[in-house]
């Protein structure tokens, strides 16, 4: 039996995660602790790397926290590990661009496997490294896996015609997010029918403060708190659809997207690599933009065409979503992936 290792071993309430992990044990193989790799890593197989271009300074310097990961990598591949790199976004979205790129040229040159999520993430790899010799051999496509079981089931309420329309936000709240251009948007469209819910948690007290003072006389409510495992179900089942108003400069697939479809709710987002990759564009409401004010102006379109598919029949979305979630069911299952793991790592 094949055994896998993963740095980091866990990401907390990353639940995908535990689904990857679910699908490789479904494949065959065995997977081991972080302190089994370090203790014997001559006799591990295969180590998957999650977030490893994330450098974060150590000690105050970027530099030492590269260096570190550089020789952590190497040491492993003389090791005899064969080494698969997951591939997330197209840069972390903190302040440390340059040397995550300069990582990210770095796995694509030395991991033995790629791990795609989305189809986008090719064109990612090739402005990164020209050559495309050096790593197309290298890429297992993986869709991302869905959330189907990994939550408290809620049962979904029965829309009907008079109900207000709710949209819903959810997750860490972070500028990247652009929950202030959703902000300005929604209160752009100016309909006290239409409710708009921001839940999640700010790292930054000044943008907690930012938001608060921006969503103030409006129609919105503010749940600036981090959301428990059990309220999320519940919380996406009392709204009519999701909203995801991303920066599509840095992020390329969308874990909070998966789990909408994955609660069978449509959503309005831009078209990231995830929304790319769904076969169909009916199903959502998604847009492009190039500036922050198109931004707002495709965000105010997108809301106002919901809200009227939803007056003109208040089943539409609930359809949209129940197919959402049949593509989810089929296409992102455990069974599916651990299909591919089996295939392309030969378990």
């Amino acid at each position: 039996m094949k055994k896998i290792a993963w740095l980091p071993e866990n990401l907390d309430n990353n639940r995908s995660f535990y689904g990857l992990k679910k699908a490789t044990a479904l494949a065959g193989a065995e997977n081991i602790s972080e302190k089994d790799l370090y203790k014997n890593p001559r006799k591990v197989d295969y180590l998957v790397l999650n977030f490893y271009e994330d450098i974060q300074k150590k000690f105050g310097f970027h530099l030492i926290a590269y260096v570190g990961r550089w020789i952590r990598l190497h040491y492993f591949k003389f090791c005899g590990i064969k080494v698969i790199w997951m591939v997330n976004n197209k840069v972390p979205h903190d302040d440390n661009k340059a040397w995550a790129i300069r990582m990210m040229r770095t796995l694509i040159k030395s991991s033995d496997k790629i791990i795609i999520l989305c189809t986008d993430t090719l064109s990612v790899l090739k402005n990164l490294v020209k050559k495309e010799s050096v790593w197309r051999d290298k890429i297992i496509y993986l869709p991302h896996p869905n959330y189907i079981g990994a939550y408290k089931k809620t049962d979904l309420p029965v829309q009907s015609d008079g109900e207000a329309f709710k949209l819903l936000f959810f997750g860490s709240i972070r500028p990247y997010k652009n929950v202030d251009v959703l902000i300005r948007a929604f209160k752009r469209v100016q309909n006290n029918n239409i409710e708009l819910t921001i839940a999640g948690g700010c790292k930054s007290e000044s943008y907690r403060q930012y938001i608060q003072k921006l969503a103030s006389e409006s129609n919105i409510k503010l749940m600036l708190q981090y959301i428990d495992d059990d309220e999320i179900m519940s919380l996406i089942s009392e709204n009519s659809m999701l909203v995801f108003p991303y920066d599509n400069e840095t992020t390329l697939n969308s874990g909070s997207i998966i789990l909408a479809c994955s609660a069978g709710k449509t959503f309005i987002a831009p078209k990231i690599g995830t929304v790319k990759d769904f076969p169909d564009d009916s199903l959502f409401y998604w847009y492009e933009y190039k500036s922050e004010s198109e931004h707002e102006d495709k965000l105010v379109e997108s809301i106002k065409k919901s809200y009227a598919d939803y007056i003109e029949d208040c089943k539409s979305l609930e359809n949209k979503g129940k197919a959402l979630y049949a593509y989810m069911h089929t296409m992102h299952s455990t069974e599916k992936l651990a299909e591919i793991w089996k295939q392309a790592l030969d378990l």
